[in-house]
């Protein structure tokens, strides 16, 4: 269930496609879940694993200050996103519904549909939180309001244009000041990110042990990476500064 993004929805569908080939082996079935809109313009499946996709399509909410048929981010100006986000939030009586009637044995979610494990542990349904970005950036981000250690969380735009304190090596990872400020202008509640059962990273062990092993300090839960896939060009940088404006103010 990624976000209503390409930039998102795309690496999801690559992703789901090399773990079909594997479980498609073993009888099971995936179902990708989205708006009307949004999954039918995404690529085609090869044919050979048509037979264990589901394209689930729960209709798109109809809120204010968002245009008829507007479905991702690339159909509105950057400004407007955030209506997407309190649009897809208007998608849980869907999911709920869905996930009593299919019970699924687990589902990969994007840091929008932060409300998921609260739904999907009512049914009891393992969920994971699938990152799109890579180990370092989500080590560079840091703990999120509710997690139970002992690391300080960030308060000021200051603080994120030097290495985090919980990194124990040395990094070069921050930010200017000027790029963290706008991140500032729009914040968005909601931290149930931190109840998923374990963390999917778009990494491998090769490439940043390190930055892999601070994630599993910070969160304390399971970490897996799943490989570096090639980026999208379906969108431009406005998606991961808004991932950044939701993460600082979670």
């Amino acid at each position: 269930f990624p976000s209503l993004a390409f930039g998102h929805m795309v690496p999801y569908l690559k992703d789901h496609l090399e773990l079909s080939k594997l479980i498609a082996q073993r009888g099971h079935k995936i179902s990708f879940i989205s708006t009307p809109r949004n999954i039918n313009r995404l690529p085609k499946l090869p044919p050979n694993l048509v037979p264990f996709t589901n394209f689930i399509k729960f209709p798109m909410p109809q809120i204010e200050n968002l245009l008829k048929n507007t479905e991702a981010t690339t159909d509105v100006p950057y400004e407007q996103v955030k209506y997407l986000k309190i649009a897809q939030g208007g998608l849980k009586q869907s999911m709920s519904e869905f996930l009593k009637d299919s019970t699924p044995d687990f589902i990969p979610f994007d840091f929008t549909s932060y409300w998921i494990p609260s739904i999907a542990k009512k049914f009891n349904i393992s969920t994971a939180y699938f990152s799109i970005f890579i180990a370092a950036f989500l080590g560079f981000t840091g703990p999120l309001p509710g997690l139970k250690n002992d690391y300080e969380i960030r308060k000021t735009a200051e603080e994120y244009i030097v290495p985090p304190k919980w990194v124990p090596f040395e990094a070069t990872v921050a930010w200017k000041l000027f790029e963290v400020l706008p991140m500032f202008d729009a914040p968005m509640s909601g931290d149930e990110e931190n109840m998923s059962d374990i963390l999917l990273v778009r990494s491998c062990s090769e490439f940043e042990p390190e930055w892999l092993k601070v994630l599993e300090d910070i969160h304390q839960k399971p970490v897996f990476p799943i490989g570096q896939l090639p980026t999208t060009s379906y969108e431009d940088d406005s998606t991961t500064i808004d991932a950044w404006r939701w993460v600082i103010h979670s």
